[in-house]
């Protein structure tokens, strides 16, 4: 999704930056009142908000529920579907830690899976015929 919206480069500078609504005295002021260059920030974040929400199942806007702005809807989503930063971060440490204690058996090959068998059927097939006509022609 990311790439999709940096390809319209107006759309993803509302998500990084963020964009509210010009506010005085905690009311929105009439658009009349805006600049150009306002105008036109409103609309990219308007529209980026559109594209990530048209994205989204039913479920994952529940999830969302409120958001404040595009970057607002951004930040949920990427907690929503990797974690917190805190929880990245463990993840990562955990991976981590599991390759670095990765050993392997005597005897044991690359190509086995948890339940102890080798290779994969096709691939067997493919490269023992392979082989085999090799070995003939």
């Amino acid at each position: 999704m990311e790439y999709y919206l940096m390809i319209e480069i107006g759309m993803w500078f509302p998500i990084i930056e963020g964009f509210m609504a010009l506010m005085k005295d905690g009311k929105i002021l009439e658009s009349s009142t805006w600049t150009g260059e306002q105008k036109l920030k409103a609309q990219a974040c308007a529209k980026a908000i559109m594209t990530l929400q048209y994205g989204l199942s039913s479920e994952q806007l529940n999830k969302i529920r409120l958001f404040k702005s595009a970057k607002d809807l951004w930040d949920k989503l990427i907690e929503l579907n990797e974690g917190t930063k805190d929880l990245r971060i463990a993840k990562r440490d955990l991976f981590i830690n599991q390759l670095q204690n990765f050993t392997m058996k005597d005897g044991e090959m690359i190509a086995e899976d948890e339940l102890g068998q080798t290779g994969d059927a096709g691939f067997d097939l493919c490269y023992n015929s392979a082989s085999d006509q090799a070995s003939t022609g």
